[in-house]
């Protein structure tokens, strides 16, 4: 039996920062604390500074959702797996 040395650290290339979550799920940027959720707690996850002023966080390859730092609330993307509405005329 091979021993186990668990999963390495998650990596975000593609962020600006990468910050582990605290214990109780929120990340600090600056003087702003954004609550992820508890599904994150001690996971590092991706920040990174979109065009428009917002931060992306990602995990690893999925989005998690974006924030601004004013008001520090984590808005969710859209659920890329979420059931599809079907219209009468794609029937």
């Amino acid at each position: 039996m091979r021993p186990y040395w668990g999963l390495p650290e998650a990596d975000c290339p593609l962020h600006e920062h990468t910050v582990t979550v605290s214990a109780c799920c929120r990340i600090c940027l600056g003087s702003g604390k954004v609550k992820l959720g508890q599904v994150f707690a001690g996971q590092r996850v991706g920040v990174r500074k979109e065009d428009d002023g917002t931060r992306k966080v990602s995990s690893m390859h999925c989005e998690a959702g974006y924030f601004d730092l004013d008001t520090c609330r984590l808005e969710p993307v859209d659920n890329p797996y979420g059931p599809k509405a079907l219209t009468m005329s794609s029937v």
